[in-house]
């Protein structure tokens, strides 16, 4: 169940960095 809940973090977090660094190149565009 741990295990999960931290892969499940893990998940969030990679794909909120791929929004930011989405974010990023459309701002600086």
């Amino acid at each position: 169940m741990a295990l999960s809940k931290a892969t499940q973090k893990f998940l969030g977090l990679n794909e909120f960095s791929s929004n930011q660094e989405i974010i990023k190149s459309v701002v600086s565009k």
